[in-house]
């Protein structure tokens, strides 16, 4: 069970007053029993030494009518028996000697010991007395002690409830109070991280471990803001460059395939050699088209806001893409498995996690490896399972695969993923869904792609 601090502070802190009372009723009920015996012990003593043994063995009487009389007496015989001289109690109820053994007796001669009789105990002490040194047993029955210890048990008791209660609720205001600071801390830093960048935490306890706190973290949150501030400028100027060198490469970019084309139309008129290098100009005219493509596409989504989803027939643009696919690699082993599928999405962002995949399976996939891909419904999400049998990713490297800086490098070409990848991953979290990179039944990489069917999976 998971208790607030506050709510561990009041539970110590009646815990330390019941131990602490309980500690001290502890000490006075001793104290009053040590005390009432001792006063026992006297008034044993002293009635043993005021007895005039002859007059009572002579003339043994009860108790006088209303008078109750706390000592019993008695005269040791020389054959171990005991003679009572008086009882205790008064005359309506006497309350004889208690029957005491030999043991008991030697005892209570060396000092005053306490013994049960006939279900009630007495105070027993043994003295010599008188010119005649008579042996006299003094017995002062426990029933008034008894009571007095026992409402004094009651009174300690309630006393310790009674301080622990009013000791936790104190504890409970004083805490509350001392933590309202604290609360309010917390209000203001929900506010802040709620987005209030403004707001800051209020320091009305200067020279306190709370308002120092308060100072510190509200230069903590300055820095942090200034940081934030400079980071999405710079973020901001980075998407304008990006977005400009994007479209100023184009224009070059243009040019280079017109004239690529214009050589290319001279075919005849070229050599071998000069056919190579054309057509090597063309293929990476075209790959720079992609890149800077991808780039326009990036840079478009980080500036803009979250784009609406709606129901998006994948299964349809599935079709669509794959049928290009197939069309412009007509050598390639793929086996395509596409059921219905509707996914609660952006159609343009499924349309780009789609055409990404072929692309990444034209350029990283020999075109003698088998590919299979599965569209279909798990559930309540859309399932786009790829596996393939081409030289797949390294376990450690599949975490950073997808980090918009990292790049997979190997001899070859066309060996990174980069910006491609990096799109498949944005377009599948902005809606909602999940992207696994792990190893395929074929040999090589396997991409498990989930996309939600219902808004409660979007989260909106």
């Amino acid at each position: 069970m998971n208790l607030s601090l506050r709510a561990r502070l009041t539970i110590l802190t009646a815990a330390l007053v019941a131990i602490s009372t309980a500690a001290l009723g502890t000490v006075i009920y001793f104290s009053a029993q040590s005390i009432q015996t001792e006063r026992i012990d006297d008034a044993l003593a002293s009635e043993i030494s005021e007895a005039r043994v002859r007059s009572l063995q002579d003339n043994p009487r009860p108790p006088q009518d209303g008078i109750f009389v706390t000592v019993a007496l008695g005269r040791l015989d020389r054959d171990g028996g005991i003679t009572q001289l008086r009882p205790a109690g008064t005359r309506e109820q006497p309350i004889p000697l208690p029957a005491l053994t030999a043991d008991q007796i030697a005892d209570a001669t060396r000092e005053p010991i306490t013994i049960t009789s006939d279900g009630r105990n007495f105070r027993v002490a043994v003295i010599s007395h008188g010119s005649g040194r008579a042996t006299i047993v003094a017995a002062a029955p426990l029933d008034s002690y008894e009571q007095t210890m026992a409402t004094l048990t009651t009174a300690v008791i309630a006393s310790v409830l009674a301080v622990t209660f009013v000791g936790a609720v104190l504890a409970w205001l004083l805490v509350r109070r001392a933590f309202r600071p604290m609360r309010a801390m917390i209000a203001s830093a929900a506010t802040i991280a709620e987005g209030d960048r403004s707001h800051r935490l209020g320091t009305e306890s200067p020279g306190t471990e709370i308002g120092d706190l308060s100072h510190s973290i509200n230069t903590m949150i300055d820095s942090l803001a200034e940081a934030v501030a400079q980071a999405a400028e710079s973020e901001d100027r980075l998407r304008t460059f990006i977005s400009d060198a994007s479209h100023e490469i184009r224009t070059p970019l243009t040019v280079i395939r017109g004239y690529s084309e214009l050589l290319n139309s001279r075919g005849s008129e070229l050599s071998a050699h000069d056919r190579a290098a054309l057509a090597r100009i063309e293929s990476e005219s075209k790959r720079l088209d992609r890149l800077v493509t991808q780039l326009l596409i990036l840079e478009g989504r980080s500036a803009s806001q979250k784009a609406p989803v709606a129901p998006v027939d994948v299964a349809a643009i599935a079709h669509e893409v794959f049928a290009d696919f197939m069309a412009l690699t007509p050598d390639r082993s793929v086996t395509l498995e596409i059921e219905p599928a509707v996914a609660l999405a952006n159609a343009e962002d499924v349309r780009h996690l789609l055409t990404n995949i072929t692309q990444n399976i034209t350029r990283h996939i020999p075109a003698d490896a088998q590919v299979d891909v599965f569209i279909g419904t798990d559930g309540d999400s859309v399932v786009l399972l790829v596996d393939d049998a081409g030289p797949g990713i390294p376990p450690l490297q599949r975490a950073s695969i997808t980090d918009r800086t990292s790049r997979r490098h190997q001899s070859g070409e066309g060996a990174g993923f980069g910006l491609g990848m990096r799109i498949m991953v944005d377009a599948v979290a902005e809606n909602g869904g999940t992207l696994e990179l792990s190893d395929s039944p074929l040999g090589g990489l396997r991409i498990l792609v989930t996309l939600p069917t219902s808004p409660t999976q979007t989260g909106t």
